[in-house]
C-alpha cells in the first residue's frame, strides 16, 4: 500500500471514530437498558474491528503514521553504534550460529513481535552467554533469517516494535 493512501485510510478512520463517540453519545439517550447494552457493543465492535482489521496492518508498515505514538518510538531501528559493531565483530560463525537457533527456539509457528524474540532470546538464551551484545544485532539476525526463507515477516523489519515474524510454513511443518 503507498503512504498516500494509508494516510487517506487513517484520516477516514479519525473521523469515523469521531463520529462513532457521538453515536455513544445518542445511545446514552435510551432508556431501555438493553437496548442500550446492545447497541453499545455493536458501537465497540464496530470499532474494534475498524482497528484491527484496518488501522492496526497499516500502523505496522508505517509506525511513524501512528498519531498515538510517542514521537521518540518511531525511528527506525538505528545501525550499531562503532563500540557495538567492533564488539559483535569479535563474534565467531559459531557464535552467531549459536544466536540464530536461539531466535529460532524464541519464535513459534505463529505470529510475534520481532521485539519479543529478540527479548526472549536475550533474556532466556543468551544473558549469559553474549553480555552485552545489543538488541539491534539479534534484530538484524532477524533480518538475516527472513532474507534466507528461514523465517517469514510482516510489516517493516526496520521497526522491532512494529514487526512480526514466524517460522516459515515449510520450516514449522516439517
Amino acid at each position: 500500500m503507498k503512504k498516500s493512501a494509508a494516510l487517506n485510510i487513517i484520516d477516514r478512520l479519525t473521523n469515523m471514530h469521531v463520529a462513532m463517540n457521538d453515536v455513544i453519545r445518542a445511545i446514552e439517550e435510551i432508556e431501555e437498558e438493553s437496548e442500550k447494552k446492545d447497541m453499545r457493543r455493536a458501537v465497540a465492535e464496530l470499532m474494534g474491528r475498524s482497528y484491527t482489521e484496518l488501522l492496526a496492518p497499516i500502523l505496522q508498515q508505517y509506525p511513524e503514521l501512528d498519531p498515538d505514538a510517542d514521537p521518540h518510538d518511531v525511528e527506525p531501528d538505528g545501525p550499531l553504534s562503532p563500540s557495538q559493531l567492533a564488539m559483535v565483530e569479535k563474534l565467531t560463525d559459531e557464535q552467531i550460529e549459536d544466536i540464530d537457533n536461539s531466535l529460532l527456539e524464541s519464535c513459534p509457528d505463529r505470529w510475534r513481535k520481532v521485539a519479543a524474540v529478540v527479548g526472549i532470546t536475550m533474556t532466556r538464551y543468551m544473558k549469559d552467554k553474549y553480555p552485552g551484545v545489543p538488541d539491534i544485532f539479534y534484530a538484524q539476525r532477524v533480518r538475516a533469517l527472513v532474507e534466507k526463507g528461514i523465517l517469514e515477516s510482516s510489516g517493516n523489519l526496520d521497526y522491532m516494535r512494529y514487526s512480526e515474524v514466524r517460522l516459515a510454513k515449510d520450516k514449522s511443518e516439517s
